[in-house]
């Protein structure tokens, strides 16, 4: 039964008032997608906050990371540094990591600065290394025949996945110079 006919005492022919029904369940699912609606706004005004209090240094980053080994192997070191798309710098650091050679160097450099970089949650990430065999090993040219290195391209591969989009470029150690240094640094023990 229609409003009218309980309001007016009116009564309707029986295709008016399927009609009335469909129209009102009609109204009806049309009330629930804007609560929808409105649910959706105000979900994406939550995530809009939440976006705005996690670490971003922006769209697009950059990642310069460095191994060193004194000794190869010997004592070992790595060092990082994350720019935004500006060139500003977001994040630098150095890490003693004990005794290794100055490939593991390389990889568990890569390792530390994407960790860091993932915080950020970048959209692409760019990352520049003077290791021409983890640059190779990335982009499939070379295979990762050593063990230990097999499961640190793992490690590394299973964070790249985590990033839209990745470039991954070889530089010379003179374009390195900072990560270099941290990494040299931090082949000192603690």
């Amino acid at each position: 039964m229609n409003p009218l006919e309980k309001k007016e005492g009116l009564s309707l022919p029986t295709d008016v008032s399927a009609l009335w029904e469909k129209l009102s369940q009609y109204i009806e699912r049309q009330k629930i997608w804007e609560d929808a609606g409105l649910l959706k706004k105000e979900w994406e005004k939550l995530k809009q906050e939440i976006r705005k209090r996690l670490p971003r240094g922006g769209k697009h980053l950059i990642l310069y990371t460095d191994g060193a080994s004194q000794g190869n192997p010997g004592p070992a070191g790595v060092g990082c540094v994350l720019f935004n798309s500006k060139g500003e710098v977001l994040w630098e650091g150095q890490k003693h990591i004990g005794e290794a050679t100055n490939n593991v160097a390389e990889y568990k450099a890569l390792l530390y600065g994407l960790d860091k970089a993932l915080a950020f949650q970048p959209e692409k990430l760019t990352l520049r290394l003077d290791s021409e065999l983890v640059v190779r090993q990335l982009k499939g040219e070379y295979k990762v025949k050593h063990p230990i290195l097999s499961r640190l391209h793992q490690e590394v591969i299973q964070r790249l996945w985590k990033i839209p989009e990745v470039t991954i470029e070889h530089i010379l150690r003179r374009e390195n110079q900072k990560a270099d240094q941290l990494a040299k640094k931090a082949c000192q023990k603690p």
